[in-house]
C-alpha cells in the first residue's frame, strides 16, 4: 500500500527476515533494549488464523534472556476480523488487547555464550 511503508518506518518499525537468522535486526533490537528502550515483537513472525497460536520464532526469547528485559505478554483478539489477510483496508470491528503481568527470563548460570546463542 502506497505510503504505508513510510508510515511504519516513521514509527521506528523495522522489517525482520522471517526465515533464518536476521543478525542485523537482532543487533538493532539488542541496542534498543540495552539503552533502556522498548520493543514490540511478534514472536510468531506473521499473522495466523484468528484464535490460533502459531509456533514462536527463537528471536524474541533470545532477546529476553540475553538482556533480562521484562516481557509483557499481550493477547490481541479480533485483529483477524478487523484486517484479514488479502483485504486491502481494515474494517471497523471490535479489537480487544489484553496485557499480562511483566515476566523476566534469565539465562542459566552454567550456559556459555556459544551454547546459548546457537539454540
Amino acid at each position: 500500500m502506497p505510503g504505508f511503508g513510510r508510515l511504519i518506518h516513521g514509527l521506528n518499525a523495522r522489517p525482520v527476515r522471517r526465515e533464518g537468522a536476521d543478525a542485523a535486526a537482532l543487533r538493532a533490537a539488542l541496542r534498543v533494549l540495552e539503552h533502556g528502550g522498548a520493543l514490540l515483537v511478534f514472536p510468531e513472525g506473521t499473522r495466523g488464523e484468528e484464535g490460533t497460536l502459531r509456533p514462536a520464532k527463537p528471536g524474541a526469547a533470545l532477546l529476553a534472556v540475553r538482556t533480562g528485559a521484562p516481557v509483557v505478554p499481550v493477547y490481541v483478539r479480533g485483529s483477524g476480523r478487523a484486517w484479514p489477510r488479502g483485504r486491502r483496508l481494515p474494517r471497523p470491528v471490535k479489537v480487544v488487547v489484553t496485557f499480562g503481568p511483566p515476566l523476566r527470563f534469565e539465562r542459566p548460570a552454567e550456559a556459555d555464550k556459544k551454547e546459548y546463542t546457537t539454540r
